[in-house]
């Protein structure tokens, strides 16, 4: 089965940088959809009245904890109390730990990708007020990437999921990438009769776009196929057929059901058993030879023919 796909960002690896306060976004490290995003590296800078309150209270506990002594009131659960605010807040440890260390809180604060990723979205610009939950940036995982695809529900029982796909792309023509059924939409568009499949791929290099149009050359997904080389399948107008050996010099035609070809390959899905010896080589001559001889089809006769 060969049905056509489109490459898609894997929404389980996409993730949403929101801010998690009011505050204005003072400059923004990251402008355009595309650029590459490290973890750890600076996204934007936030100017934020509840921070600018909340961290000289943690500097003002610290110093109380270190110079004042009370059974009433517990100062380390205090300043504790006012770091985890901090950190709820999206400042790192070690932010936390510099402003301990400086004594010295900063009018604005920067924010850090907690990920590697490609920008899929910029929803927020330098002078915007943001609220707590407003999203700054949308980052997109391409390190695996979907390839959807639709199949017609007349399909279906032909389609299982776990299959084997072998996705080629025409943007890319000779390289091939191999992976299994992974998601089958279990609801039904009932005005097209089509149902959703979709295939997971590694994308380490980076070279699988989202968007990029693909070709999924699906296997039937049961056991290993059985692979021929083209040359040794017979083909004609009411079906296929390859030479099998019946004995010394002796050959039959049998007739088989093609699925997918590939690299040269033709899959035989049914028609052989085990045990059975195909002519790989020559076949062609087999069958010009019995042609010649009996002056009709080997489907028709299947006959056995002595060489």
């Amino acid at each position: 089965m060969v049905l056509s796909g489109t490459v898609a960002v894997d929404e389980t690896g996409s993730s949403a940088v929101s801010a998690r306060l009011s505050g204005r976004v003072e400059r923004l490290y990251v402008r355009a959809t595309g650029e590459y995003v490290h973890k750890g590296q600076k996204l934007f800078d936030l100017y934020s009245e509840e921070l600018n309150t909340a961290e000289p209270e943690y500097l003002l506990a610290l110093e109380r904890q270190e110079t004042l002594h009370s059974s009433v009131v517990d100062l380390k659960q205090l300043a504790e109390a006012a770091r985890s605010k901090l950190l709820l807040w999206g400042l790192s440890e070690a932010q936390v730990a510099e402003l301990a260390r400086v004594r010295k809180p900063k009018p604005v604060t920067s924010f850090y990708s907690l990920g590697d990723g490609v920008v899929a979205s910029v929803e927020s610009h330098e002078g915007d007020y943001v609220g707590a939950g407003t999203v700054v940036l949308r980052l997109a995982d391409l390190s695996k990437v979907w390839v959807q695809a639709q199949v017609y529900t007349s399909q279906l029982s032909e389609l299982r999921r776990d299959a084997v796909v072998l996705v080629r792309l025409p943007d890319m023509p000779g390289r091939e990438f191999s992976g299994r059924i992974d998601f089958v939409n279990p609801e039904v568009d009932p005005s097209a009769r089509i149902n959703g499949v979709r295939v997971e791929l590694r994308n380490k290099d980076g070279v699988l776009k989202p968007g990029m149009a693909a070709e999924l050359i699906v296997t039937n997904g049961v056991g290993h196929s059985l692979m021929l080389p083209e040359a040794a399948v017979i083909r004609s107008g009411t079906g296929a057929l390859v030479w099998v050996e019946a004995g010394h010099n002796l050959f039959r035609p049998v007739m088989v059901e093609t699925g997918v070809e590939n690299g040269g390959r033709v899959e035989i899905r049914s028609g052989l058993k085990e045990g059975d010896v195909v002519v790989t080589e020559g076949a062609y001559l087999v069958n010009s030879e019995y042609v010649f001889k009996h002056g009709m089809d080997a489907m028709a006769g299947m006959d056995n023919m002595k060489m």
